[in-house]
């Protein structure tokens, strides 16, 4: 679907797009690593008696009207027949990872809905004394699966921009557990400003390359 939106648009208003700037983004069913993979690997074992009795028959959700509510609510009323009795729980984002730090300090089955990268990730960490989180996996894609996010520049102004800022823009990647270790040092209290000065001192040579396009011996 996003790759048709952005053939529309590029098709519309002339459109560069830079390089990947990081993969693994996507949306999904998530839950603690505690709870046994061979017993909850999928949204289709949450149909067993005793992973319903552990959950409640709950999925924690977070703001109605969200793409990854109702394609979740598809997934209950429609898709999966596995899910038949589930309730889905509407909330906010800071509801549902309030939801999993309960869960998690008592040490309960719990799954939400999810995305990445997010600050629940971080949170919950094991770098953050956590157990960590995993995917279920949903094998009818419903909500999609693994994405990415791209820089997306207007054409006209890319040719406008020096070759230093464009080059610039086509070397930067991050990985996704940069990603989440930069949320990670704002949960512990560093400001966003701290964050990016920290991420710039330890990845001096990868900056680098990112800025001349040549690589640190």
């Amino acid at each position: 679907m996003l790759l048709r939106l952005v053939g529309k648009l590029r098709s519309s208003i002339s459109l560069v797009i830079a390089p990947t700037a990081f993969e693994d983004s996507r949306l999904g069913w998530a839950c603690p690593k505690y709870i046994p993979e061979d017993v909850l690997s999928s949204v289709e074992d949450m149909g067993k008696a005793e992973v319903k009795e552990k959950l409640k028959n709950q999925v924690v959700g977070i703001d109605p009207g969200s793409g990854l509510m109702q394609h979740s609510e598809l997934m209950i009323q429609t898709e999966y027949p596995e899910l038949e009795g589930y309730t889905l729980i509407e909330g906010s984002g800071p509801m549902m990872l309030g939801a999993l730090k309960r869960a998690i300090a008592r040490n309960e089955w719990i799954v939400t809905t999810n995305w990445a990268p997010d600050i629940s990730w971080a949170s919950v960490s094991k770098a953050a004394g956590g157990p960590g989180l995993r995917w279920l996996d949903e094998p009818k894609k419903i909500l999609g699966g693994e994405e990415f996010v791209s820089v997306i520049v207007g054409r006209k102004f890319y040719e406008d921009l020096p070759s230093d800022i464009t080059g610039f823009l086509s070397r930067m990647w991050f990985d996704m557990d940069e990603i989440l270790a930069m949320m990670a040092y704002v949960i512990g209290g560093l400001t966003t400003e701290e964050v990016v000065e920290k991420y710039i001192e330890d990845n001096s040579s990868k900056i680098n390359y990112w800025k001349t396009g040549k690589i640190s011996s």
